[in-house]
């Protein structure tokens, strides 16, 4: 009975040691996952950070493009960097072909007040010498009535000459 006795502490004794060693492999266990949680955090809070640092970024270069232009300042030259395939890059792409549209429309525009510019030149110009050609033909038919009154002066005044002769 002693040797079982003694086999019996031996165990008791050794469970005990097993029992503190699963503890302490807990308590690490623990403070491992813990450790490992917080530097989760810590990567995705930086991420998140660079994540909303890039998307505001991107924002306020097509705010500040958007706003130039609805102010009429803007030039129409400029475009939005497109980088990557996600919706910011989509809305920069847009917003550039819509400010292309916009500078060809501008352009076409121009070339029509000009071309308009060009027809009204030469519409003037025309008037000025159909003016011209009325102001002749009036002073060429002012000159054709001073020439019949002058024949039905003299027409007048031969006729009281023949009378007076006969």
């Amino acid at each position: 009975r002693g040797a079982i006795q003694r086999i019996e502490q031996e165990l008791h004794a050794h469970v005990e040691r097993l029992e503190l060693q699963a503890q302490d492999a807990v308590q690490t266990s623990k403070v491992s996952t813990l450790a490992a949680i917080i530097a989760a955090l810590l990567v995705a809070v930086f991420v998140g950070g660079l994540t909303i640092r890039s998307i505001c970024r991107s924002l306020k270069s097509t705010v500040q493009l958007v706003g130039s232009l609805s102010e009429g300042q803007g030039d129409l030259t400029q475009r939005l960097p497109v980088t990557g395939s996600d919706e910011l890059a989509s809305l920069a792409d847009n917003v550039n072909r819509f400010i292309e549209r916009l500078q060809h429309m501008v352009t076409d525009v121009a070339t029509a007040a000009h071309k308009t510019a060009d027809s009204s030149g030469e519409v003037s110009a025309a008037v000025q010498e159909t003016s011209a050609s009325i102001e002749e033909v009036a002073g060429t038919a002012n000159e054709f009535a001073a020439t019949v009154d002058t024949m039905s002066s003299n027409t007048q005044r031969m006729g009281a000459l023949a009378n007076d002769t006969l």
